[in-house]
């Protein structure tokens, strides 16, 4: 019972935020700004908080990859795992759970910065030249940064009342 509710807890966030990356992609000088940076960082932080493991965001950042790489391309896999698994590492290097207001704006910036890098990376690889990955950087990249602390926020206080709605208050 407990394993088919985690189930299908990973089912919804993994399209929720898979729908929501590909709209961020498509509008993409606004999108990911605001529905990549603040709503994929509250989804992928509630999904922690509900599930309450380590492991989780690494592997719903899989899936969203896996998804995802039917959409745009294989590169989806690296970059979503990495986005995932940078809260999961914060997570182990502070012991918290994101508990408190610290490791979540740590994890929500260090994330998304992370996965930044990631996408500059695999894109020199690539051929994508240095100055067009820069100007991006700079006009959207570090705003968006920044705005992943709303989204972090968000799933912090409504952390308790999420895990009460789906019935999981002591698990």
């Amino acid at each position: 019972m407990l394993r088919a509710r985690y189930v299908s807890i990973f089912a919804v966030f993994t399209s929720l935020i898979s729908v929501c990356s590909v709209v961020a992609h498509w509008i993409s000088w606004v999108g990911h700004p605001t529905i990549g940076a603040i709503i994929v960082t509250f989804l992928y932080l509630t999904a922690f908080n509900i599930v309450g493991r380590l492991g989780t965001t690494t592997i719903l950042g899989i899936l969203v990859g896996i998804v995802n790489s039917f959409v745009f391309s294989p590169l989806s896999i690296p970059v979503h795992f990495v986005r995932g698994a940078m809260f999961d590492v914060v997570s182990l290097i502070t012991g918290h759970r994101m508990c408190c207001r610290k490791c979540v704006i740590a994890a929500s910036i260090l994330s998304y910065y992370v996965t930044m890098i990631t996408i500059f990376t695999l894109y020199m690889l690539l051929g994508l030249p240095f100055v067009s990955w820069l100007t991006w950087f700079i006009i959207v990249g570090i705003p968006a940064t920044i705005l992943t602390v709303p989204g972090a926020l968000l799933a912090l206080r409504y952390r308790q009342r999420l895990r009460q709605a789906i019935g999981m208050r002591g698990e």
